[in-house]
């Protein structure tokens, strides 16, 4: 059996969400993701922030599959975090999805 990964990104302002599934295999291709509308109270992971946080979090250039701290918009990413306007839910306990969100996230 394959784990299971997901995250729903949560758009504080606009109220509203979407939860990315990531499945490594079984029966569907490898690497196949699932997007569902809403959502999901099993999520691994979950991003809360204003629309324009999660635009920021995706736009951010990675090092190591996290925010890049050499670069101030990576910085300004960090900084967010730290201060509570983008807000991670699990990052420490399933940091490998969140490394996984953020290169699907990037487009890389």
């Amino acid at each position: 059996m394959t784990k299971r990964e997901a995250a729903s990104l949560v758009a504080t302002d606009a109220d509203v969400a979407v939860t990315i599934q990531m499945l490594p295999g079984a029966r569907r291709a490898p690497g196949t993701v699932l997007v569902h509308d809403g959502r999901d109270p099993w999520a691994e992971i979950v991003v809360r922030a204003e629309s324009i946080g999660l635009l920021e979090l995706a736009a951010t250039p990675l090092r190591f599959d996290l925010p890049d701290v050499m670069t101030s918009d990576g910085r300004d990413v960090v900084r967010k975090l730290l201060r509570g306007r983008i807000r991670v839910h699990g990052m420490l306990r399933h940091l490998g999805t969140v490394r996984r969100l953020s290169m699907l996230l990037s487009a890389r």
